[in-house]
């Protein structure tokens, strides 16, 4: 059965609509043949990131020069036949697979195209559609400047996460507390929320020319190792003797953590993120930030308007029977605390 699927107007369908509009109306106050072909440029080139339309627009000004001189030189010789345009054409797409160009074969055919229908090839053709390049793939590469941020997005996927993992430890603690032998937890829906949200960190990512992470995908990533953990525990609360006296301990366990569920994020610019910095330079160490799992400290003074962060001090094997710390990483541990007390009192 014929269905039509929903669809709503978004940002990126806007500035295509604009940009192919500008494309169309510059070009041809400029007097450029062709004109509305730059259309056709600007709308293959406008993607979901930056760092995408930058790759597209690269290779398609590579490809469409290449195109454009490789017609030229083979037209002026052999004629403006349609057997030669089929012989440009099986020389130049291997070409455009060795320089990794292929992806932009169609936008190269409309300048062959237009090399093709040329009355005469000469010095105006060739600056023509390079006009038309420059104007179509520059109004392409402006609009994809304008990014609409995803910062909410990812914040409210992140709530929902939170929400989601705080249900499952207060599931734990009912088992636990009335003896349960079987916790009705639909983990699935909850993984598939977290990969939804990663591939939209990661686009994210890929709209900073900078910046090569992104602070939420390491998050979620840690989230999604978590509910793997949690899926583990679910197991052996689902084995556990429902006699066993414990079950009462864990019940309360489990409950105080749902209530510390929520993870906390301090900007870089914060004066206590400042401080540890600055008290790590002091003592020779890097000073550098980054994203972790797991509970502290932190994240309770946090939630009670205490700015707060947590030191990195070198431990090993981390929660197991043989976590370890070196005493010299101790000493330094010791160092950098009086750094920060120096540093706050001055």
């Amino acid at each position: 059965m014929f269905k039509l699927n929903p669809y709503k107007i978004g940002f990126r369908t806007i500035k295509t609509a604009v940009a192919m509009t500008l494309g169309v109306i510059i070009c041809k106050l400029l007097g450029l043949d062709n004109y509305a072909s730059s259309a056709i440029l600007v709308v293959l080139c406008i993607k979901h990131t930056k760092i995408h339309s930058v790759q597209a627009i690269s290779s398609c000004l590579v490809s469409c020069l290449l195109i454009l001189f490789l017609g030229s030189a083979i037209f002026n010789l052999l004629g403006q036949h349609a057997l030669v345009l089929g012989l440009i054409v099986l020389l130049f797409i291997p070409l455009t697979v060795v320089l990794n160009v292929q992806e932009r074969v169609i936008t190269s055919c409309v300048i062959l195209l237009h090399v093709f229908n040329a009355k005469a090839i000469n010095g105006h053709l060739i600056l023509n559609e390079i006009m038309l390049l420059a104007v179509g793939l520059g109004i392409a590469f402006a609009m994809n400047l304008m990014m609409p941020s995803l910062d909410k997005k990812l914040n409210q996927f992140k709530t929902d996460i939170e929400h989601q993992i705080t249900d499952v430890f207060n599931v734990f603690s009912q088992a636990c507390a009335l003896q349960k032998e079987h916790l009705d937890i639909k983990f699935d829906a909850l993984l598939l929320n977290i990969r939804k949200v990663k591939s939209l960190a990661f686009r994210d990512v890929k709209n900073h020319f900078i910046r090569n992470e992104n602070s939420y995908y390491h998050y979620f990533d840690m989230r999604e190792k978590q509910v793997e953990l949690l899926k583990r525990v679910t197991y052996l609360l689902e084995r556990i003797a429902t006699h066993d006296p414990i079950l009462k301990n864990i019940s309360q366990l489990m409950s105080e953590i749902s209530n510390n569920v929520k993870g906390f994020k301090v900007n870089e610019n914060d004066k206590v993120t400042q401080i540890a910095k600055a008290s790590a330079l002091a003592l020779g160490l890097k000073g550098d930030t980054c994203i972790a799992g797991g509970g502290s400290d932190g994240s309770i003074m946090n939630q009670y308007g205490i700015p707060s962060v947590v030191l990195g001090v070198g431990y090993e094997n981390i929660h197991t029977t043989s976590e370890r710390v070196s005493t010299k990483d101790l000493y330094m541990l010791a160092n950098q605390l009086l750094k920060i007390i120096e540093l706050v009192t001055e």
